[in-house]
């Protein structure tokens, strides 16, 4: 059997079967305690590692993690299913790991190499800092999104749609437009200009300094 974990991340329980070595139809093997007469349980990290004794703790089924946490899940229904909180330290660093366990009566040896892959990027953080990346998402939710109506000039947009929309005069006054990479008029692609007063409006009109080339209805842009 295999299973696969992030290395270096602590608190990490798994699911394991037990068989019952007295079944002639591979039954699960119920009524194991984490004492139960017998029962041991190792773990050897790599190709050279030593084996490290497990230390099995009393557990529940839905209980905080616990180092070597043992818990059987359900007698009835998930016959031979126990819960295993894995020790940190057979996890901590990449590569594979063994787990076995054996002894207790009618018990057949479980022998289960697991997978310690690397940590996989944290979306929710920048740089290991989740406080940088809630401070990235507040300020990009400040980024209007917006589409060029009309007839526009080189120093006047008027708009047909901006997310999140205007309200007030002058609201976007001194932001920075950008165009679209992919705009409709291409000497506009990457442009900016800054917004000398904006309109009171859902949809605004901007006054910007000039422009090199008019925009056309249609064409993209973001307010930074």
């Amino acid at each position: 059997m295999s299973e696969y974990v992030y290395a270096g991340l602590t608190s990490q329980t798994i699911d394991i079967f037990i068989q019952d070595s007295s079944s002639t139809v591979g039954a699960g093997l119920s009524g194991l305690l984490f004492n139960t007469a017998g029962l041991v349980a190792s773990y050897r990290k790599g190709a050279t590692g030593a084996r490290v004794a497990i230390t099995l703790a009393t557990q529940t089924v839905g209980g905080a993690w616990a180092s070597g946490g043992f818990a059987e899940i359900d007698a009835t229904n998930m016959k031979g299913v126990y819960r295993l909180d894995l020790v940190n330290a057979s996890v901590d660093t990449e590569g594979f790991m063994t787990l076995y366990l054996y002894g207790a009566t009618n018990m057949l040896p479980l022998a289960l190499r697991i997978d310690c892959r690397p940590l996989p990027v944290n979306v929710l953080q920048v740089n290991s800092d989740a406080i940088a990346a809630a401070r990235l998402a507040r300020s990009a939710s400040t980024i209007v999104a917006c589409v060029a109506s009309g007839t526009p000039s080189t120093t006047s947009i008027p708009t047909s749609a901006c997310t999140p929309a205007g309200s007030a005069a002058d609201q976007f006054k001194g932001r920075i437009i950008i165009f679209d990479d992919d705009t409709t008029t291409v000497a506009l692609r990457g442009q900016a200009t800054d917004i000398t007063a904006s309109s009171a409006a859902a949809t605004p009109t901007f006054t910007v300094t000039a422009l090199t080339t008019a925009p056309v209805s249609g064409d993209t842009f973001i307010i930074v």
